[in-house]
């Protein structure tokens, strides 16, 4: 009998010994560089992910905070998924991060030929108001890490310039005319 409660007093010891060492901060060096925006990287932007080029984000800073929103469309376009939050820098200042995410799922009424037959309307659903995450650089683009659904891990969002924002303007046909 003193043998088992030896052996369980034993356990006991040895457990609360682990655990208390969990608990230890260990001071592990990680490298982050590659993670480091360039001094002259500015987060506000259009985004367009360099996988599928349907999914864009957009950051616009307002004051020290940047509001950010990304769409996730459907590939026939009868569904978007919304996500938006404002953002601050990261205590590690590598990147973005965000509480208070809100993720609004759209159904968009169905198209017909050329018409629009909006047989049932727009149909909105907000999915939840507590999603946390981060954006991060890596490499020249943005990842977003959506704590709630990893939603934002197949994509890898590289920012578009002004001249990649604006579509060719297409030849209406119409030239100026010059008198002879």
């Amino acid at each position: 009998m003193k043998r088992n409660i030896f052996a369980t007093l034993a356990m006991a010891v040895l457990l609360l010994a682990l655990l208390t060492g969990c608990g230890k901060k260990n001071d592990v060096n990680v490298d982050m560089s590659e993670f480091t925006p360039p001094e002259d990287f500015v987060w506000e932007g259009s985004y367009l992910d360099a996988v599928d080029g349907q999914v864009v984000m957009t950051i616009e800073k307002s004051g020290s905070k940047y509001i950010c929103s990304i769409g996730v469309p459907a590939t026939d376009m009868s569904h978007i998924d919304s996500y938006t939050f404002t953002a601050k820098k990261a205590k590690d200042t590598q990147g973005l991060e965000y509480t208070k995410g809100v993720h609004t799922s759209f159904d968009l009424p169905s198209l017909s030929g050329n018409e629009a037959v909006m047989d049932s309307g727009l149909s909105t659903q907000e999915i939840y108001t507590d999603g946390t995450g981060s954006i991060y650089y890596l490499e020249g683009a943005l990842y977003w890490i959506d704590d709630k659904e990893n939603a934002g891990a197949p994509y890898q969002f590289v920012k578009q310039t002004e001249e990649e924002m604006t579509t060719d303007e297409a030849d209406d046909g119409s030239e100026e005319e010059t008198e002879e």
